[in-house]
């Protein structure tokens, strides 16, 4: 059976259709008006429990607004929240703060994510050493007379990765370290600033890393034919270049500590 809806009786009173509110919502806040879309206020579950009921006098400025007795200022930075944009802290207005104001108005913890300060380290130099292997495997007894069985305790330098032949790696089950042993040329570990130590049978290069933090402008760092590698991340870039050695430097382990004054080192003041 097919059924008609009738017209309404004559006099019958006519039922008005609830239409939802659109356009920007104003909000009064501690004197201040804030004016934000329906749904960015709806993401907050107090502000739209507010919202959707009737309101009493004492919430309502003469305008009509809602109004909400609380620190303008800490409202700027829920709106924020509630927009998308990221955490911040400022000198002003400390996280801490916002992070209460935000438990206030039931923030969604998804947009709570707390605010990273970055501490960049000062620029280090350090010493990258490998070793001249005086025992090779006899699987590189055919190796070129320009190339050299080195080993290494570490990973392998980034800019010789592509250049160098891995023989083998073999793991120290005391100290779980590895020795990775490979074919390097001469040629290649002297253009990336390795200088041979003959007494202690290892090349050496000293190394500066250099650290940039990323901030709202885009971070452009120029390509440097010294430059070793570069590591990125989402606060900050590092960038290490190969430094060639003017005087003797003083090493702990794989750090530099110092450089000695080339009359010094001769025994002279």
């Amino acid at each position: 059976p097919q059924f008609v809806a009738l017209p309404p009786a004559p006099g019958a009173p006519q039922r008005e259709l609830s239409r939802p509110s659109v356009g920007p919502l104003e909000v009064n806040v501690g004197g201040r008006i804030f004016t934000a879309s329906q749904s960015t206020l709806m993401k907050s579950p107090f502000l739209a429990s507010l919202l959707g009921d009737e309101l009493t006098d004492d919430m309502r400025d003469q305008d009509g607004r809602l109004f909400l007795d609380r620190e303008p200022a800490l409202f700027a930075e829920v709106i924020r929240l509630l927009r998308g944009y990221p955490t911040r802290s400022t000198a002003d207005v400390p996280w801490a703060d916002i992070k209460a104001e935000a438990d206030f108005y039931q923030i969604p913890l998804a947009l709570l994510q707390t605010p990273i300060k970055v501490i960049l380290p000062p620029n280090v130099l350090s010493v990258r050493r490998l070793y001249v292997e005086e025992q090779p495997p006899a699987e590189v007894s055919q190796k070129g007379p320009d190339e050299l069985c080195m080993y290494s305790l570490s990973d392998l330098p980034p800019d010789l990765k592509a250049q160098t032949s891995i023989v083998g790696v073999e793991v120290d089950r005391q100290t779980y370290g590895t020795k990775t042993v490979f074919l390097i040329r001469r040629q290649i570990l002297q253009e990336a600033g390795f200088f041979f130590c003959h007494p202690e049978a290892l090349w050496e290069r000293t190394e500066k890393r250099c650290y940039h933090r990323h901030d709202s402008m885009e971070l452009l760092i120029p390509k440097h034919p010294t430059e070793v590698c570069r590591e990125t991340s989402e606060h900050y870039v590092c960038v290490t270049y190969a430094v060639p050695p003017v005087s003797p430097i003083v090493t702990a382990g794989s750090d530099v500590v110092g450089v000695l004054h080339p009359g010094r080192a001769r025994g002279k003041e």
